[in-house]
């Protein structure tokens, strides 16, 4: 199993959008994600997501809550991950460039139009809105979201 973090970074009705387009062999090639990425040995949850916004965005978390988890299964070559999900609310930093995609504010009413995973469109409104922790599973297969589960 692969143990992975997102954070959805908000300021001002707005959250910050990676848009995935600079690699060639990227699963998440022209979607629009969150910041976020694999632990590292040793690493907490909360160690990763802080080390994946600053790597990602340039940015310092200094307020997040954990909004939930949620597992994929066998989401990517068979490989299960489960995911820890944050909402960051206040951060200092400059935005910089990454190796990834380019970042954008989105503002929340304009966030359903992205190109995004289908998954991403359903629990976005429990991070943004919700103030009890999730526990779901995102079943995809073939990059098509099957039935989900979710526990509050």
């Amino acid at each position: 199993m692969i143990k992975t973090t997102l954070a959805y970074i908000v300021c001002d009705g707005h959250v910050l959008f990676l848009e995935r387009n600079k690699r060639e062999k990227d699963i998440h090639k022209g979607k629009f994600v969150v910041p976020g990425g694999k632990f590292l040995p040793g690493e907490t949850p909360l160690e990763c997501m802080i080390r994946e916004v600053k790597e990602e965005t340039g940015l310092e978390v200094e307020e997040s809550a954990l909004m939930g988890e949620i597992h994929f299964p066998e989401f990517n070559a068979g490989e299960d991950f489960y995911c820890y999900i944050y909402r960051v609310h206040q951060f200092s930093g400059i935005l910089k460039e990454n190796e990834e995609g380019f970042l954008h504010w989105i503002a929340r009413e304009n966030i359903q139009s992205l190109p995004q995973w289908e998954g991403d469109r359903i629990f976005l409104p429990w991070v943004l809105d919700g103030v009890r922790p999730f526990f779901a599973a995102f079943p995809y297969i073939e990059g098509k979201l099957k039935e989900y589960t979710v526990r509050w």
